[in-house]
């Protein structure tokens, strides 16, 4: 591991700047820039997610540099990557890089009022991105963490390269038919682009296999090439992408809580997973308790399946402020001014509770 990386230490920097590269941009056209970014769009083209300017700029890049140093310290923890093809490597450096850029060049575009067709960019990408994996495929040498790595692949030289030359044929071909179905309306353009990822990943899979059943015919032993360290190094990088996947899942799923008191002059809010907030009682123009409420989309903030904190957009109000678990439809809604400050309780009753007492406290 130390080997390679102080091998491929100024590789490792150089992509890690360049995936960065769109928060110096950012910063550049900073005043430009409007204060909510769109960062994603639906299936018609249609913007349907949003984000802050700050994390638009600083943390989109931030979480693409992450990945970045993730896949390179991964290919490090390979004792065969020591051996394996530099232009191949050029996968791991570089591919993120150019997501990076290409991303956040397209949502700065869009924020500046240019004209980008969404839809045409993505089997663009797509085509483009296939034709160079394709070519690279084949140059894989046998590892542990690069490439196509099942069963008959890892405990055979041969298969490996056989499979690896036609998997790069495969991606190849499935880049052209990507290429050209940004000619056609958009449902088929999705149904040829879904088409094309399943072919890439599952046909070669299938290829591998007929070389095993037929090596088998003849006899041909198919003997784990990975010594006992390498497979140590596998099962280790397996456990802890379990952990970490299995904790991101338990946040997401149950983490959080939002607790309320009123003190004689203010509202205090303590939540788990979110900044608290302070509200003073004398700021408060206007109290009003909804039984249904649209959210509308989240602009910047953090969340779980149970509960929904930070800046949020709808078409009443624009931007506004929520702490609300998901699963009770009462909103209260306290205004200041322009502001609008929307929370909940676990349950309705309890929602309604906390607004007859806020009631009673903002008279």
């Amino acid at each position: 591991m130390k080997n390679w990386l102080k091998q491929y230490k100024w590789k490792i920097l150089i992509s890690t700047l360049l995936t960065m590269l769109p928060a110096l941009v950012g910063l550049l056209l900073w005043n430009r820039l409007p204060d909510v970014l769109t960062t994603h769009w639906g299936a018609d083209g249609t913007a349907d997610s949003f984000a802050g300017k700050a994390f638009a700029v600083f943390g989109l890049p931030a979480i693409m540099a992450g990945i970045n140093l993730i896949c390179c310290l991964a290919t490090a923890l390979d004792p065969k990557q020591l051996e394996q093809n530099k232009k191949a490597l050029n996968l791991i450096f570089w591919i993120t890089p150019v997501l990076s850029m290409l991303c956040c060049g397209m949502v700065y575009s869009i924020a500046l009022g240019k004209e980008v067709n969404v839809l045409l960019l993505m089997p663009l990408t797509f085509g483009i991105g296939f034709i160079a994996v394709g070519n690279y495929m084949p140059k894989i040498k046998q590892n542990s963490t690069l490439g196509l790595r099942i069963r008959w692949t890892l405990c055979n030289e041969e298969n490996w390269n056989r499979t690896h030359r036609f998997s790069g044929k495969v991606s190849v071909v499935c880049g052209v038919v990507a290429l050209l179905s940004a000619l056609l309306p958009n449902g088929w353009m999705f149904a040829l682009l879904a088409a094309a990822l399943l072919a890439v990943v599952i046909v070669p899979v299938f290829y591998s296999y007929s070389i095993y059943k037929h090596h088998r015919a003849e006899g041909v032993s198919y003997a784990d090439p990975r010594g006992p360290k390498a497979q140590k190094i596998a099962i280790i990088i397996s456990v802890i992408m379990t952990i970490l996947v299995g904790a991101l899942v338990g946040v997401m799923l149950f983490a959080g809580d939002i607790e309320y008191t009123c003190t004689p002059d203010s509202l205090q809010i303590n939540a788990d997973i979110q900044s608290d907030l302070t509200v003073s009682y004398e700021q408060i123009d206007h109290i009003e308790l909804r039984e249904t409420f649209d959210m509308g989309a989240r602009v910047m903030g953090v969340g779980s399946v149970k509960l929904s904190m930070g800046t949020f957009q709808n078409k009443e109000f624009g931007n506004y402020t929520i702490y609300a678990y998901n699963a009770c439809d009462s909103m209260i809604l306290l205004r200041s001014g322009d502001k609008v400050l929307a929370l909940n309780c676990a349950t309705a009753e309890e929602t309604v509770a906390l607004y007859q007492t806020l009631l009673s406290k903002i008279g």
